[in-house]
């Protein structure tokens, strides 16, 4: 499926009174030309799979070519690799949740920004068995709750390049990322699925500069499953006095990379 020609085609509202929410169902590839969103946003929008013989067949590829704006839900459902061009911008309190990718690729930022009717913020929920974060410095931005975790149950995470990490067969966020991509403001960090036994090995040490944006951003972690599935792993507001955007101050001021539970080598902790 593709929507547009060029890069001047643009994905748009109706630009008069209601809701405009389309549902995208695709058995292939899905491809937007040019932007989504860069006159009349859309008050949501699901790419999602068809249903045959009693199953979801999910589209594989879903590549956006340019800047994405809606202002409400983004929901993908792919199987192959998501590739956003251009910055996303999620407003109005909608929620991004890209689920059971192979691959997803921000090359901008991510930006998430007011509430939903009911005071609610957003949240971004990347679900890929990698995921990589190219945009700039504090580009992936919110105050709801990022979820970072494999499409894979069971498969391994790593997070801040640990020594012996493996480049291939686990969800890497690397140091690269973490401390440079992530702004702050997250109310919760959730790293893995949420249910079973985990084995985890930690191989590093904990970051010791004031800028530090997660909990421990330095802290290299290697998680294993011990089982078919992963248990999640909560990563509360970071504690420096850098994240003034953090939304609890009293987890702010108790939370360290020891009370978290990081294994990180340097004897303070």
């Amino acid at each position: 499926m593709q929507l547009g020609d060029t890069t001047a085609h643009s994905v748009n509202g109706d630009g008069v009174g209601g809701d405009d929410f389309p549902v995208l169902r695709a058995r292939q590839d899905v491809f937007f030309s040019g932007p989504v969103g860069d006159s009349d946003p859309l008050e949501g929008l699901t790419i999602e799979g068809v249903v045959v013989s009693g199953s979801e067949d999910l589209p594989r590829d879903v590549t956006f070519t340019r800047g994405v704006r809606i202002n409400g839900d983004l929901v993908i459902r792919a199987s192959g690799t998501v590739t956003f061009n251009g910055p996303v911008e999620i407003t109005g309190g909608g929620d991004l949740r890209i689920i059971g990718a192979d691959n997803i690729l921000f090359r901008g930022g991510v930006v998430l920004t007011d509430t939903d009717g009911s005071g609610q913020y957003g949240d971004l929920f990347p679900e890929a068995n990698e995921i990589t974060f190219r945009g700039s410095d504090e580009s992936v931005r919110g105050q709801g709750v990022l979820t970072l975790r494999p499409t894979l149950v069971g498969a391994g995470i790593e997070l801040g390049t640990p020594a012996l990490s493996q480049p291939t067969g686990v969800l890497n966020i690397s140091n690269d990322e973490i401390p440079s991509a992530f702004g702050d403001g997250f109310s919760r960090i959730v790293v893995g699925h949420q249910t079973a036994s985990m084995r985890r090995r930690a191989r590093a040490r904990c970051a010791s500069a004031p800028s530090t944006r997660w909990t421990s951003p330095r802290c290299a972690t290697r998680w294993r499953s011990t089982a078919a599935r992963s248990r999640s792993r909560t990563i509360p507001p970071a504690t420096t006095t850098s994240v003034s955007k953090a939304r609890s101050p009293s987890t702010r001021a108790t939370t360290s990379c020891c009370a978290t539970g990081w294994r990180p080598a340097s004897p303070a902790c």
